[in-house]
């Protein structure tokens, strides 16, 4: 077991398992110890191991041989499987960019692969709103290697991209702030470019898979030098004019990785693109002069390894926010306690809103009725003689008799969607005052007009509506219909000779 001193930094892609061991000194990390398992052809397929048992036992062997059985590593994700998406989120709440970044993530952001892995990071941020990078990877990768490496004794605690980890190490030989940089990391299988704004990867890519079959003495052959340049002018044109919309430009590249060609790189870049500034570094580390020259075969590795575990940083890793920050047992149950006496308060606090309106409409509708009891006192002085003949009123009652219930059901089953009745009163012979309630002011003339169709009406008249916090309450007054008036009219009046 490692002390806490020494940190391992790992990688895994299609050349094999590559690992570096550093320790902390007074001056800095320095290297310790690195190795590599190289895999034969066809191990990885279309980004899935294959034969995983022979992968495994060989893996499990060489651990051992290297002594690493229980160490915890960082390992990186290969630029290959990182998909980069600029967001502008209208929050600058942390809490609330979290949830909402989650949010669009799972809802509205296209990505080429599904059940993705992802982070975020904070880019600069304005009165109300927030720019993010988010940094996306197809769980399967991750999860199989984590898996593959899990099982042969190995502890995964970070997973991080391989471009913030080259950068680091970059930065540990070169203090620089990264901002409108360029990093290109060269090995023996392919030229990756990273493209940094204010010390953020904003673009990636892997632009060329070469060999140094038709190079001689370690170097780029001439076509091949000419078609990386040529594929870096694209991806500088793509930054300024397509991601900055010309505000901003790549004003330094660095070149670090596999010594084979790296200077012949630089000044031929420096060449093409004399407004920059081209620059090499290489890993130093206080080992013996003689195995110095591969250290740069491990600048990932290394920068894997010094990763501040204090500081937050991109880290892919499946499931994250559940296996590195347990939640306390008494914290959940008092948080779950809390919401629910939350949830009590609110539903105390709606029911009395209720009732509030409820006594509000209740008071309007009584002064509603108050104004129409005076109106028909008004009218019964001065009908005072009809409505105070006994006789009369007997003779009205009788020649108007109606079904209640059938009454009732005409009045309910005409009510416009989403409305309701909430008070009917027989104020005098043939008049019955109605309460109509409704969310929509339309459905107040809809319904006066149905009741106008229905079959023992003979007039209606809206007295009166009024608006109770988005609530419509209407009343209306409605004359019964008179059968003998329908009978002397089917008749063309008693007075008619034929």
């Amino acid at each position: 077991m490692l002390d806490s001193s020494k940190r391992v930094g790992l990688t895994i892609d299609h050349g094999g398992v590559r690992y570096a061991r550093v320790r902390k000194r007074k001056k800095g990390w320095e290297i310790e110890k690195t190795g590599f398992l190289p895999f034969a052809d066809g191990v990885i397929l279309e980004d899935q191991f294959t034969n995983m048992d022979e992968l495994r036992s060989s893996l499990k062997d060489w651990v051992k041989k290297e002594k690493l059985a229980g160490t915890a590593v960082t390992l990186s994700i290969p630029t290959s499987q990182i998909i980069i998406r600029k967001l502008q989120v209208g929050t600058v709440n942390p809490k609330e960019l979290n949830q909402l970044i989650h949010l669009e993530v799972e809802t509205a952001l296209h990505l080429p692969f599904e059940d993705p892995v992802y982070d975020y990071i904070a880019a600069g941020s304005a009165e109300q709103s927030t720019d993010v990078l988010v940094y996306a990877s197809p769980q399967r990768w991750i999860k199989q290697s984590i898996d593959l490496l899990e099982s042969v004794g190995l502890k995964v605690k970070f997973a991080e991209l391989a471009s913030t980890a080259f950068a680091r190490a970059i930065q540990a030989q070169y203090k620089d702030s990264l901002d409108n940089t360029m990093l290109i990391h060269l090995d023996k299988a392919n030229v990756e470019v990273y493209m940094f704004h204010q010390g953020h990867p904003v673009f990636m890519r892997v632009i060329n898979e070469y060999d140094y079959s038709g190079a001689s003495d370690g170097t780029f052959t001439p076509e091949l030098i000419s078609s990386i340049n040529a594929e870096i002018a694209r991806l500088l044109s793509f930054y300024q004019y397509s991601i900055y919309e010309g505000k901003d430009r790549i004003v330094q590249a660095i070149i670090a990785g596999e010594l084979a060609g790296r200077t012949q790189l630089a000044a031929e870049l420096q060449q093409v693109q004399p407004d920059m500034r081209v620059e090499t570094v290489e890993l130093e580390s206080p080992l013996r002069k003689r195995v110095r020259r591969k250290l740069d075969e491990y600048m990932i590795p290394f920068g894997l390894a010094i990763r501040d575990k204090t500081s937050q940083g991109i880290n892919l890793m499946p499931e994250k926010a559940r296996k590195t920050k347990q939640i306390p047992a008494k914290l959940l149950i008092a948080g779950i306690v809390w919401l629910l006496c939350l949830g009590a308060i609110l539903a105390l606090n709606t029911n009395n809103r209720l009732q509030i309106s409820d006594y509000k409409h209740t008071l309007q509708v009584l002064k509603d009725q108050t104004a129409l009891l005076e109106k028909q006192v008004t009218t019964q002085q001065a009908e005072g003689q009809v409505d105070a003949d006994p006789q009369a009123v007997v003779q009205y009652i009788d020649e108007n008799r109606q079904d209640a219930v059938a009454v009732l059901n005409e009045l309910t089953s005409q009510l416009p969607y989403g409305s309701r009745l909430t008070n009917i009163e027989y104020n005098k012979p043939g008049v019955i005052a109605l309460t109509f309630k409704s969310q929509d002011l339309t459905a107040l003339s809809t319904y006066l007009t149905s009741l106008r169709a229905m079959s023992f009406v003979g007039s209606v008249q809206l007295q009166s509506f009024a608006d109770n916090g988005g609530v419509w309450f209407g009343s209306y007054e409605i004359h019964w219909k008179s059968e003998g008036a329908d009978k002397q009219a089917e008749t063309g009046g008693t007075d008619s000779n034929g």
